[in-house]
């Protein structure tokens, strides 16, 4: 069998870039022959806003802001408040850009169902840590969201949001910060901030380093457990800080080369040209 050696980070990400941009260029001659939750199927959109997400990754925010900007003026809008909620119940959202489909007969668990350990009690299993719960403060509709017993009657599992317009909202607003456009930076920051609590006062800027750690706090709000704080914490080259935490390794500073998991052995011994990770 054929020994290939690891490709860099740079040119995963180009290949990614590639085969992105090769879909968009197939869009524009295809034709919509599906019925049902359109959201569920790749699309242009969905496209662009997994170009914005790479672009935020590879810091290359003229890119970025260029791609969300092109979606914040598409047929896409944000839930109120009152509706925020209630929303993660439903498909085919307003706010939705790309979602992960789940059959129409599939009525025996929830989402929340898979976070119950073996034993059946999950109980603190995935409890909130207390920064994450002080992050949020009171009267932030996102945080009267989770896994409750019986809240009310749904055991059905609802279509998985993979990508939402309100990320579009704070990778525009990091780019903005970035490229000095702090007006639209705070604009679109306030958006979503205010959505979640509109008690609250509006951000006004002070300096570039602290809005930019506002939009990155707001990311964790709006963005909860969605996958994003560790890759936030990378490309910003932030130290991972747990307050929660009783393990040996709570914490760890950045760089550290266990900020990234090993080559499975396997890999290794069978790939000559494979080379194990650093501090494994």
């Amino acid at each position: 069998e054929a020994q290939i050696a690891r490709s860099t980070v740079a040119d995963v990400y180009q290949f990614i870039q590639a085969d992105l941009s090769l879909a968009d260029s197939l869009f524009a001659n295809s034709k919509a022959i599906f019925e049902g939750n359109a959201k569920i199927y790749m699309s242009l959109q969905a496209s662009k806003a997994l170009q914005a997400r790479l672009a935020l990754n590879r810091n290359d925010w003229e890119k970025a802001y260029q791609l969300c900007a092109e979606l914040l003026k598409a047929n896409y809008s944000l839930y109120t408040n009152a509706e925020y909620i209630d929303s993660w119940k439903q498909a085919n959202t307003k706010e939705s850009i790309f979602e992960l489909a789940v059959p129409s007969n599939y009525s025996s668990n929830s989402i929340g169902s898979y976070y119950v350990n073996d034993s059946g009690n999950s109980y603190y299993q995935f409890g909130p840590s207390q920064d994450l719960i002080h992050l949020y403060g009171q009267n932030d509709v996102r945080a009267q969201g989770g896994i409750f017993k019986y809240p009310t009657i749904q055991t059905a599992v609802t279509s998985v949001k993979l990508i939402r317009l309100s990320e579009i909202y704070l990778i525009h607003a990091e780019a903005a910060a970035e490229l000095g456009y702090a007006n639209e930076a705070i604009s679109d920051l306030n958006v979503i901030r205010l959505r979640g609590n509109p008690q609250l006062g509006a951000y006004l800027f002070n300096t570039k380093d602290l809005l930019i750690k506002e939009i990155l706090d707001e990311r964790r709000r709006e963005l909860c457990l969605e996958g994003f704080l560790y890759l936030d914490l990378m490309r910003r080259g932030q130290s991972v800080m747990r307050n929660d935490c009783t393990g040996a390794n709570c914490n760890v500073t950045y760089p550290n080369d266990h900020m990234v998991l090993p080559i499975p052995q396997q890999s290794v011994l069978s790939n000559s040209l494979m080379r194990q990770n650093p501090g494994y």
